[in-house]
């Protein structure tokens, strides 16, 4: 309800005269003294005063009356304190028994305030958002795991604030690469292989083909480009190898995809902009910034951005013009409003010059084009070895936490498929929250002992504590009365600490949705983990009398929808018990 309040304040304060709502909210700020802080010297410039004890003088009065004479209980005085402090800040406190009311009994507040809930701020908009797409012919690596799970959760936080979502996996399924694995797929492939391991296969022969091309550089690649030559063409050996190879990658990826919960709206690939490719790079050859040169390649100068290949000198496609030919096919087929790709930070000039050359094509919606980067990630590796493919990965979680289990005897009285299904779970919980909790531009070292203890900022912390706040609501039998009588719970620091922090959840969403940081909401659950964790002995509630037990046992319930709310859109379920 955090950012709910900040806006019912601005509003206030635009209403008091003179300013837009819009250039007040920034400025809202969470302050150690108080709940929130108004700096009155940066309304200087939107009251148009010269000096600043003048706005001062004038802004406390008509923010005080503009929140007493509001209409909304929110903002009735008997539940804000308003006050000037010395340096001329104003400063919001809202009385501790209504903040627990807003937070553990919104149905309650809902009856009486017209407040906006969240993600009704803003227009709902059309976004078309890349992710994960891996290369048929490289492995599914850690880069694509990071890809994976951070678009994952941007489609499902923008979904959660009422956009429309277009998730696309844009497969790296053409170019020159591929005429490699064609060739060796000729001389090392087996067909039984490929069958019972598509990824893996495809991997070793792409590993053998690449030792050959080293050993007789020339005539390997050349057989390469010639294998990718007769692709584009058509020709039916090429074309049909490559189908099979497309197809049983996908069968597998999606595979893996089912164990992140993860769908796409749509599977494409740059196989789909060949034709269309060439023809741009040929439209492009009429701009001044395009030049041919000696060898018969074309290249855009793109000044600070560098010069940059559009067609090599066989006239075959490159990766840049065939995402120029996807980026436009895709605002032709879903008009949207903004398109992500999310790609690692290496890929930073790459996107640079792929929207620079779309705005050279006149394309006006080239700045509703992001590219929302990562880090990199160190030290990953399995027990299988250094080469890493995503579901050795989610492989190896789930059996590290199986043997963590039966070490702990936590597995008794259970069922081998309830075992491998939680396990999995706290696997998934530990890689997911290992990959998030930085922000997401910094690279991490990867640690399997650190990212599986159960205690400490981890994924397996979070779904235990979720676990353990529903064996409460199971074993305690006290009703969860969303009416009851707040008064007997505000008056212990530890219940305020949980209803304060749960109030910043809303605040928490929506500055993740503004910086596309999911670290963001994995700190948020850090924090109310460990508050939720400190708060349960001084908070007992089985055996207690009614009045004391019911506000309780709804500041646990509160937390524990939390947790799960914000387990859902990183994109893990929340566990009932482990």
């Amino acid at each position: 309800m955090a950012a709910t309040i900040r806006y019912a304040i601005a509003k206030a304060i635009a209403q008091s005269g003179g300013v837009q709502r819009e250039h007040v909210l920034p400025l809202i700020q969470r302050s150690k003294t108080a709940d929130f802080s108004i700096p009155t010297a940066r309304l200087l410039p939107l009251q148009s005063c010269r000096k600043n004890e003048g706005v001062s003088s004038q802004v406390l009065p008509a923010v005080t009356a503009a929140l007493e004479s509001d209409t909304r209980s929110l903002l009735d005085s008997s539940k804000y304190t308003v006050h000037r402090n010395k340096h001329n800040q104003v400063l919001v406190d809202i009385n501790p028994l209504y903040l627990a009311t807003v937070v553990l009994q919104p149905a309650t507040v809902q009856k009486c305030t017209t407040l906006p809930v969240v993600g009704t701020r803003q227009r709902c908009r059309k976004i078309v958002l890349e992710f994960s797409s891996p290369n048929i012919a490289k492995p599914f690596h850690a880069g694509h795991l990071r890809s994976t799970i951070i678009g994952g959760f941007l489609a499902r936080l923008h979904t959660f604030f009422g956009h429309e979502v277009v998730t696309t996996n844009y497969l790296g399924d053409w170019g020159k690469q591929f005429g490699l694995l064609g060739i060796g797929f000729d001389r090392f492939g087996n067909e039984a292989a490929l069958q019972e391991n598509a990824i893996q296969h495809l991997f070793d022969v792409y590993v053998k083909a690449n030792a050959e091309a080293t050993a007789d550089y020339n005539q390997i690649h050349e057989q390469a480009r010639s294998f990718f030559r007769n692709l584009e063409n058509g020709s039916a050996h090429e074309t049909n190898m490559w189908k099979k190879f497309r197809k049983l990658s996908i069968e597998a990826y999606n595979r893996t995809y089912e164990k992140l919960s993860i769908r796409f709206d749509h599977v494409d690939g740059e196989s789909m902009y060949g034709v269309t490719a060439a023809r741009i790079a040929d439209e492009f050859q009429q701009h001044p910034q395009v030049l041919i040169e000696d060898n018969g390649a074309t290249v855009a100068d793109l000044g600070a951005l560098g010069r940059t290949v559009l067609q090599k000198q066989d006239g075959t496609t490159v990766y840049l013009t065939r995402d120029i030919a996807a980026a436009e096919d895709r605002m032709r087929r879903h008009e949207f409003d903004d398109m992500i790709y999310v790609a690692g930070a290496p890929q930073d000039l790459h996107f640079k010059q792929l929207f620079a050359l779309l705005h050279l094509r006149g394309h006006s919606w080239a700045q509703s084009c992001h590219h929302v980067n990562f880090g990199s990630v160190q030290g990953m590796s399995t027990r299988r070895g250094n080469v890493v493919f995503l579901d050795d990965i989610l492989n190896e979680a789930t059996q590290r936490m199986l043997e963590i289990g039966d070490r702990g005897n936590l597995h008794c009285n259970r069922s081998a498929e309830e075992r491998l299904r939680t396990a999995a779970a706290i696997g998934l919980s530990a890689v997911v929250f290992q990959d998030l909790k930085s922000k997401r531009i910094k690279g991490y070292t990867f640690d399997w002992g650190r990212m599986l203890q159960a205690e400490g900022d981890t994924g397996p912390f979070v779904q235990y504590t979720h676990a353990r706040l529903k064996s409460i609501e199971r074993v305690t039998g006290t009703h969860i009365n969303s009416t009851c009588d707040l008064t007997p719970l505000v008056s212990s620091p530890e219940a305020a600490a949980v209803i304060s922090w749960l109030s910043r959840e809303d605040e928490v969403l929506e500055q993740s949705l503004a910086d596309m940081e999911p670290a963001h909401v994995v700190h948020y659950l850090f924090k109310l983990c460990r508050l939720v964790s400190r708060a349960l002995p001084s908070l007992r509630v089985k055996d207690m009398p009614t009045h004391i037990a019911e506000p309780r046992m709804l500041l646990f319930h509160c937390s524990r929808q939390s947790i799960a709310r914000c387990l859902q859109i990183l994109g893990l379920p929340p566990l009932e018990q482990v």
